[in-house]
């Protein structure tokens, strides 16, 4: 879930994401599990042109925030929709599937009783990082032991081991971030440009790796 910080550095988080996506064209015909990651790829970065051109407006500046509250339940979709892809017990299964529309209704409700359709979804973005990092967790637990690759070979590996660190990484600061907006605003730019965007690069590196031992393993098969 990214945020607003220096130019430079969204920026550079743009172009990060941009290379991501092209690293993924064409993953779907080796790993067409993986092509789910790719369309999250398209809207997180539909998302964020939005937001930039809401935010350096003066028009729609107060309201990009709603961008976000937006794609929360998106990513939280494909997310789970890719999860439930990796395991085999069909209860499990089920059960990630039938989270999808429970978590569109939470963050409506969320959204528009809680926190607010314009200010920081804070709240929405830690219940399903939570769930999000719950179903990570199932996940590399359950890899299954590989004779012929490593376990850094495996792009579900990286995949998951990158939503960890980020959802972890930002579950404080998701609870503090509209707090500090509305009291101490410069240091909320800080922590966002150290601890937000921090993440967001290497969340972004991992599935940029996971992308290529995707396409490593094809070869080696």
């Amino acid at each position: 879930m990214p945020l607003l910080g220096m130019n430079i550095i969204n920026e550079l988080y743009l172009l990060l994401m941009c290379v991501c996506f092209i690293t993924s064209i064409g993953i779907g015909k080796i790993d067409k599990n993986l092509r789910i990651l790719s369309i999250l790829l398209f809207f997180s970065i539909l998302t964020e042109t939005f937001v930039y051109t809401m935010y350096y407006s003066k028009e729609y500046k107060s309201y990009y925030f709603l961008v976000y509250h937006l794609y929360i339940p998106i990513e939280y979709s494909l997310l789970t929709y890719y999860f439930q892809t990796q395991i085999h017990d069909q209860k499990l299964k089920k059960v990630l599937i039938y989270t999808i529309p429970f978590i569109w209704i939470a963050c409506a409700v969320i959204s528009i009783w809680f926190s607010g359709l314009f200010n920081y979804p804070g709240y929405s973005l830690n219940l399903t990082g939570c769930l999000i990092m719950l179903w990570a967790i199932i996940i590399l637990f359950n890899i299954p032991p590989e004779v012929n690759f490593t376990l850094f070979r495996l792009p579900v590996f990286w995949v998951t081991a990158g939503i960890l660190i980020y959802y972890a990484g930002n579950f404080f600061f998701n609870s503090l971030y509209q707090y500090l907006l509305d009291t101490r605003f410069e240091l909320s730019r800080t922590l966002n440009w150290l601890i937000n965007k921090g993440l967001n690069f290497v969340l972004y590196v991992c599935f940029i790796v996971a992308f290529i031992c995707s396409r490593r393993m094809r070869k080696f098969l």
